[in-house]
């Protein structure tokens, strides 16, 4: 058993850092370089296209599909796609994974969704990993342009191939792998979950374990089939060496319990070491921390901000917020500063409003609020001022 636990630490304190780029070789390369790398597109909502130097150019007007048969052997070879291409003002670039029926209509489907936040050539990382289960028996690959822009260019769809120990690799990374640190991190945890996926498909999804695998799925089958193996080797070792049943029964129990006993330390020292490090980023980066450096996990300072507006919301029923995003600020809100309330309707009701990290509002010479340089309030006055990106502000109107 000492024996085990020196390999597994020392494994443990030896396993690589996520890789940074692709891995494993080019199974396939589909550009836009030549009239005859057009012509093996079909094409949808495209009426004009034309090659340059990053690739297909042409026009979106709403939506534009350019799709083809998948390789031969995709399924069986293909591990990850990298798309290239410059969408820059459109909404959304997806890959789509199609069947077709017999009449030429679409039959099933899947959707990589990819929003557009970039600017200039960007390059998708997709690794097949985490949508195998999805996109099985599909024939067809489309990618969906939505939004309207002008010189929009797809450089190149790239198909990679990892071999057996870059996948091996690849899962044993993503075991060692902890959670994004998020408010509900130590309530819920997706892992360990494990891919088959050595690229850097961490930075295009920082989800990536709601997508995996789960270990269990693999060693729980692993060990029943170890138990059934063990099975069939004591009968032998009975019947050809001659071992007693006591000795036979002593031996087996022995391995499957000492399997599942290195199985329990392995998962032991995974499930502390993320417990560990939660606890320890929670002490160093918001319980000793001091004030306003401090942030929680990944809602910044907005506790801080809460208990910063709870006194100064008491007098008021409702208010009016403005923030980047709703979730789950407002929720957090709302039970906060009970019995005020944050307004959930569209229409205004309130003269208070709660500004939370919003650096493009200001308030202006008159006293009103101004978002892109125009009043959106009567002018009022300042309540409390956070920081320079949040505060609480009355309109007064006359």
């Amino acid at each position: 058993m000492k024996l085990i636990l020196a390999i597994t630490a020392l494994t443990f304190l030896a396993t690589p850092l996520p890789a940074q780029a692709d891995s494993g070789r080019l199974y396939e390369k589909w550009e836009f370089r030549t009239e005859e790398d057009i012509n093996a597109w079909n094409y949808a909502g495209l009426d004009e296209g034309g090659l340059s130097a990053d690739g297909l150019k042409f026009d979106v007007d709403e939506k534009a599909v350019l799709y083809r048969s998948l390789p031969e052997g995709f399924h069986s070879e293909v591990d990850a796609m990298r798309v290239r291409y410059d969408a820059q003002d459109l909404e959304e670039v997806s890959l789509l994974f199609i069947t077709l029926n017999d009449d030429g209509s679409i039959g099933r489907h899947y959707r990589i969704g990819h929003i557009v936040e970039d600017e200039g050539t960007v390059s998708k990382y997709v690794p097949l990993a985490l949508h195998r289960w999805n996109i099985r028996g599909m024939e067809m690959l489309a990618v969906s342009f939505k939004g309207e822009s002008k010189d929009v260019s797809l450089d190149s769809v790239r198909f990679l191939h990892y071999t057996f120990p870059e996948k091996m690799m690849g899962l044993w990374r993503s075991f060692w792998t902890m959670e994004t640190f998020e408010p509900f991190t130590v309530n819920i945890m997706h892992g360990p979950t494990v891919v088959t996926d050595i690229g850097p498909y961490r930075e295009e999804n920082a989800h990536w374990q709601i997508l995996a695998r789960s270990l269990n799925a693999y060693l729980l089958v692993g060990l029943s089939i170890f138990g059934v193996c063990l099975l069939f080797w004591g009968a032998h070792m009975r019947t050809h060496r001659g071992w007693s049943w006591q000795t036979t029964r002593k031996r087996m129990i022995f391995l499957f319990t000492g399997v599942i006993a290195s199985v329990w330390v392995l998962y032991d020292m995974r499930m502390g070491a993320e417990f560990i490090r939660n606890v320890a980023r929670d002490h160093i980066q918001y319980i000793s921390a001091e004030k306003p450096d401090r942030t929680f996990r990944d809602l910044g300072n907005f506790y801080d901000f809460v208990n910063f507006a709870k006194p100064l919301l008491s007098d008021y029923a409702q208010y009016e917020l403005f923030l980047d995003t709703k979730w789950p600020y407002e929720s957090i809100l709302r039970y906060e500063t009970y019995p005020s309330r944050p307004n959930q309707k569209e229409e205004i009701v309130s003269d208070v409003w709660v500004i939370y990290d919003r650096s493009d509002v200001t308030i202006g010479e008159d006293g009103s609020l101004i978002l892109n340089q125009e009043p959106f309030t009567a002018p009022g006055e300042l309540i409390g001022r956070f920081d320079e990106k949040s505060f609480i502000y009355r309109a007064i109107h006359l």
